[in-house]
Parts: C-alpha cells; sequence; structure tokens
C-alpha cells in the first residue's frame, strides 16, 4: 500500500490528478479510504463484467490473421489487457455524469 500512496503522490504532482477511479469491489474501500489522506477524490464505479469487457475489447482490437476467424470468446489474449479495463471504468464513470458517447 505504501509504494500506491508514494506512487499516486508523485503522478499527483506530475499531472495534477483531482479525482481518481477506483473499481467497487475487492479491497475497493480500504484503498479509497488510504488514497483519501492525498486530499484526492476517490471515485468508486460498478466493476461488474469490466474484465470480461476489457478482454473481448482487448481481442477485438488485437486479433490478427487466422485469430480472427476463432470466435472471440475462444480466443486468448497475448498481452494483459489491466488498460482496457480501465478505459472501460473510466467511460463508466463519464457515462454517469452525463459525458458519455
Amino acid at each position: 500500500m505504501a509504494n500506491l500512496l508514494e506512487e499516486t503522490r508523485v503522478l499527483s504532482g506530475k499531472y495534477l490528478l483531482e479525482t481518481i477511479i477506483l473499481g467497487n469491489q475487492t479491497n475497493s474501500r480500504r484503498i479509497s479510504q488510504e488514497l483519501a489522506v492525498l486530499g484526492l477524490r476517490v471515485v468508486l464505479v460498478d466493476e461488474t463484467n469490466s474484465s470480461l469487457e476489457g478482454r473481448y475489447r482487448y481481442l477485438r482490437e488485437n486479433s490478427k490473421g487466422l485469430a480472427c476467424l476463432l470466435p472471440i470468446g475462444l480466443r486468448i489474449p497475448r498481452a494483459a489487457y489491466d488498460d482496457y479495463v480501465a478505459v472501460i471504468l473510466a467511460e463508466r464513470y463519464l457515462q454517469s455524469r452525463g459525458k458519455g458517447e
């Protein structure tokens, strides 16, 4: 947790962070309380099925060649797709504020 706080502190200074969007499931309450000491607004967003959506989005955008012939549910990601999940959570946050697609 100390590493998370230090990294967030550094990023906050570099990018002038105001709000942190965090999925609302595993350890989210504890993590949001820890981050609150930095004076940043922490918003919990419903993360139901976000990993599955992130996986599918990654595979849609990164499948090439013969892999495209397989149903998307049978394809296996070749790399981590956490950034796709983060984008999905950000989109959900913006949609909840009326600024989405």
